[in-house]
């Protein structure tokens, strides 16, 4: 693609359409820019498409949507235009991140905020009858002899300008990866609760989080991304909504079926991203005294009968983004006053001692056993969860999560 040059595609406004738009942006893209970048431009791209339908266009519709793509020295001009209602970017706000629940999260503003954040200029104007959303990405790789002498003059500044953006996309991750893990567990009566996550990096793939159904119907969630930084801090915001969303909207009554759903909906999100995740969903039915749970190919849960026999159990099925086809298995239990059930990522067992050597699940058995004996479920974590980090010697090679539930 030479200096200068566009390439301008058109769509109808329809939702079936915006895969289309992104494709294409992304495959004129993709010889100037890494993967990572690639799929930040494509997120963008989405995110605005799918603004334009349902916001300018007021729903689907065949009016049009078109985007144009010009290559300039050091980084691509992406515009999208459409004759829809008129649009202030500044007079939306961003969207209020702090953990107040999954239900309190806000759609308004998501998807600007997103944009805003994986591009590194956004702009908006409007002529006449048409909205013109601008959006501009640096690349960093260059090819062949030409494009080079085109950029020797000013490498200095781009490599500062490199090292920048890399520095605020990480910000950037940080803010979108904390802002889906809460603070601290919800007080929900009749139940104790625990969650606690440690980031080996920055900004890392596990999810944990709770949401209450109603006042005798708790959802819990523990996944673990296969991979880090920027992309699995979006990937799992992603997912997050998708439960947020599935959970309310489709009230599913077993954990499986959460997992299911949510894999046949993010198969394309798997695809796009490269990612794959290990996840395990859980309910408490306080009404019936009973847990469900689910697993993804993830670790398998602890359960504490009394404070004195501690199992291991069963966990099957594919991790999610390998088959959208898959009907993950809900496995019930009897959840009554004193029980408690643990949940945890694989940096936990993963953690190795001074001979190189993985500890296993056998030191987390033994200090649940210990623990559980005369604590709640909240303190016994505490404490597991500081011995975890104090055996990592400061120096985490992965991140480690876990999340408790325990009956009163």
């Amino acid at each position: 693609m030479e200096l200068g040059e566009q390439r301008r595609f058109c769509i109808a406004g329809l939702l079936k359409n915006v895969r289309r738009l992104a494709l294409f942006c992304r495959r004129t893209c993709e010889k100037y820019f890494s993967p990572e970048d690639l799929d930040s431009i494509e997120l963008a791209v989405v995110e605005a498409t799918n603004n334009i339908i349902k916001h300018a266009y007021g729903g689907e519709s065949k009016n049009p949507v078109e985007i144009g793509v010009t290559r300039h020295k050091g980084f691509f001009r992406i515009r999208i235009y459409d004759h829809g209602k008129p649009f202030n970017p500044e007079a939306i706000p961003s969207p209020n991140f702090e953990w107040a629940g999954i239900d309190k999260i806000p759609e308004s503003g998501r998807g600007l905020y997103i944009i805003r954040n994986i591009m590194d200029n956004v702009s908006f104007s409007r002529e006449k009858s048409l909205n013109m959303l601008t959006m501009e990405k640096y690349s960093s790789i260059t090819c062949g002899d030409a494009d080079y002498e085109e950029l020797a003059p000013s490498i200095w500044y781009e490599k500062v300008a490199e090292s920048v953006q890399t520095h605020r996309e990480m910000e950037s991750a940080v803010k979108l990866h904390n802002s889906i893990i809460p603070k601290n567990a919800p007080v929900v009566p009749g139940l104790i609760l625990f969650s606690k996550s440690e980031s080996a990096f920055e900004t890392g793939g596990d999810y944990i989080t709770f949401y209450q159904q109603d006042d005798s119907t708790l959802w819990f969630f523990v996944g673990d991304a296969m991979g880090k930084g920027m992309s699995a801090a979006i990937f799992t915001l992603l997912m997050h909504m998708v439960i947020k969303s599935i959970i309310k909207t489709s009230a599913p009554d077993k954990p499986g079926i959460l997992l299911s759903i949510t894999n046949r909906i993010m198969s394309d999100d798997f695809d796009r991203f490269g990612m794959f995740i290990t996840a395990l969903a859980g309910k408490v039915d306080m009404k019936k005294n009973i847990l469900s749970y689910s697993s993804a190919g993830h670790c398998p849960p602890i359960i504490s009968s009394d404070n004195k026999h501690i199992d291991i159990l069963d966990t099957q099925d594919f991790m999610m983004g390998v088959d959208p086809s898959v009907e993950y298995h809900t496995y019930n239990l009897p959840f009554t006053k004193g029980m408690r059930f643990l949940a945890y990522t694989d940096g936990i067992t993963d953690i190795t001692n001074s001979r190189g050597e993985m500890l296993g699940v056998e030191p987390l058995l033994y200090a649940c056993a210990s623990e559980f004996k005369n604590k709640n479920v909240d303190e016994a974590c505490t404490k597991i969860f500081s011995e975890a980090l104090i055996a990592t010697g400061g120096r985490l090679q992965d991140d480690i999560s876990m999340l408790a539930v325990q009956r009163t």
